[in-house]
């Protein structure tokens, strides 16, 4: 599936909360005040835990009338390894009926925590897929859209590109959609580079359908190769990743609005960042906007 083609709630504006880390949830008069809260805040995505028995249903009736869009997660102790029984299945059809239609089924399998042993096996990518791909098959016959799982913060496993190795590309046509845990602990993220040019990169990301994207390779080199070539960049054909710094001017984006700049004054050819051409701006010294890491 195309990402137009995903269910979106209505007057989308992509903006979503995490839940509770409970599998058990308010109700009543409790519910009324936390669904004003996420009105006010303007939010349309809700990700929540279910407990494989329905303890989401309610909530997620009283979040879908409000149109806001809930994710579950059908939650287990220790799903790894291991697929989804009769009784979350069940769950997962009754929340479709109602108009659910995004659920993980496991979650950081690269962490000892979610393993029933407590130990992370060296071919854990192999079983983790292998039981996704179960996992998903299910979840799309129930006519819901499952979730490749989260990893934990930095790890940097491939779990798309062991999908379609496996001969499974088919099911990121049919609605299977990438969890992700993308929050830094106050660290930057790492972005990809160029170690021999020692510059920033850019990835082509839109799948055009000739290959050259990430998400139509899955290849770095590739969907970098495509960006740069765009760009009219140099690019030596490596990609390593890095932490970056970015240092926002703090009166950016902030004059009157009949006085604002449009995107292409800064960011094309002719533009403000253009080299030479870099206007002053107050309490930015001289220096480098993006700066690398060693």
């Amino acid at each position: 599936m195309r990402v137009e083609d995903f269910p979106r709630p209505a007057n989308d504006n992509r903006r979503g909360i995490h839940w509770s880390a409970s599998v058990y949830h308010p109700a009543g008069s409790t519910v009324d005040f936390w669904i004003a809260e996420l009105r006010a805040m303007g939010i349309k995505w809700v990700k929540l835990l279910d407990d494989g028995g329905d303890s989401s249903l309610e909530l997620c009736k009283r979040l879908l009338a409000a149109e806001i869009m809930p994710i579950v997660r059908i939650f287990r102790v220790t799903p790894n390894p291991g697929t989804i029984g009769s009784r979350e299945s069940d769950t997962i059809k009754r929340l479709v009926a109602e108009g659910v239609r995004y659920f993980e089924t496991n979650n950081e399998p690269d962490l000892s925590a979610e393993w029933k042993d407590g130990y992370v096996p060296p071919d854990w990518m192999n079983i983790v897929v292998d039981n996704f791909i179960i996992d998903a098959d299910n979840v799309i016959r129930l006519g819901g859209l499952p979730a490749l799982p989260a990893l934990s913060i930095g790890n940097k496993a491939n779990l798309i590109e062991l999908v379609v190795r496996k001969g499974r590309a088919d099911l990121f046509s049919n609605g299977t959609w990438v969890a992700v845990h993308n929050y830094t602990l106050n660290h930057p993220l790492d972005y990809p580079y160029d170690p021999v040019n020692q510059t920033l990169v850019i990835p082509n990301t839109y799948d055009d359908g000739n290959g050259s994207s990430y998400f139509g390779s899955f290849n770095w080199e590739k969907a970098v190769a495509a960006g740069m070539a765009d760009a009219g960049a140099p690019f030596s054909g490596k990609v390593d990743f890095i932490k970056t710094e970015m240092l926002w001017p703090i009166t950016h984006m902030v004059a009157p609005k009949e006085k604002a700049l449009a995107c292409n004054e800064c960011h094309s050819g002719n533009g403000s960042f253009a080299e030479g051409r870099m206007k002053k701006v107050p309490g930015l010294k001289k220096g480098p906007l993006f700066k690398l890491n060693p």
